[in-house]
C-alpha cells in the first residue's frame, strides 16, 4: 500500500468517525425496590420492601459538535493547563502535590465529556451537573482522557482551521494599494 492509498484509507476512517460519532457505555447503578411478601398468618399485613442495587450498562453517544458547543468545550479544555514544579525524586511529596491536581483535572475532564454528550443541552445546568458527577464517579482517569481525545478528534478543528487557511488568500475584497507607501 503506497502513501496515497494509506492517506485515503485514513481519511475514509476519519470521515466515518466524524459522520457516525462515537458511542461508549458505562455501568450505572440503579436502586430497585423489591417486594417481600409475608407468609402465613401475617400475610394480611402490608408487604415489606428491600432495596437492591443493580448495575446496568448505559450507552452514551458523542457526535460532531456544533460551533457553540465547541466554544464551550474550548473553555473547559483551557482549564486543563497546569504548571507543576515538583521534585519527582521524593515520591511522598510528589503524591501529596499530584492527588489534588488529578482530582481537579478529572472533574474538568468529566465536565468535558458531559458537555460533548449533551450537545446543545449543555445549557441545562441540572443535567450538566448530573452527567458530570456520573462520569466522574463511573469512568477511570485513563478512560476520561481517552474520551476527551476522541472529542477533540470529533471536533474536527484541524480541518476547519486548514480550510480557513486555504480560503484566506481567495478573498477578493482585500484592498490593494495602487501606489507604494510614499512619504511626502
Amino acid at each position: 500500500m503506497d502513501l496515497s492509498e494509506r492517506l485515503n484509507a485514513e481519511r475514509k476512517e476519519y470521515d466515518l468517525l466524524l459522520n457516525k460519532g462515537v458511542e461508549f457505555s458505562i455501568p450505572v447503578e440503579y436502586i430497585k425496590k423489591e417486594k417481600i411478601k409475608r407468609k402465613g398468618v401475617f400475610s394480611f399485613l402490608p408487604a415489606k420492601y428491600k432495596k437492591v442495587k443493580l448495575f446496568k450498562d448505559k450507552t452514551f453517544f458523542i457526535k460532531q459538535p456544533v460551533l457553540r458547543v465547541l466554544d464551550r468545550l474550548s473553555k473547559e479544555f483551557l482549564k486543563l493547563e497546569f504548571d507543576i514544579n515538583i521534585d519527582t525524586a521524593n515520591p511522598m511529596q510528589f503524591n501529596k502535590a499530584v492527588i489534588p491536581l488529578v482530582r481537579e483535572k478529572a472533574t474538568v475532564l468529566a465536565k468535558i465529556v458531559a458537555i460533548a454528550v449533551l450537545g446543545m443541552e449543555y445549557k441545562n445546568d441540572k443535567k450538566l451537573k448530573e452527567y458530570t458527577e456520573l462520569f466522574y464517579n463511573s469512568l477511570t482517569p485513563s478512560k476520561l482522557v481517552e474520551i476527551a481525545l476522541l472529542i477533540n478528534t470529533i471536533g474536527n478543528l484541524v480541518d476547519f482551521t486548514n480550510s480557513i487557511r486555504l480560503l484566506a488568500p481567495l478573498r477578493t475584497a482585500i484592498p490593494n494599494p495602487i501606489e507604494g507607501n510614499k512619504e511626502v
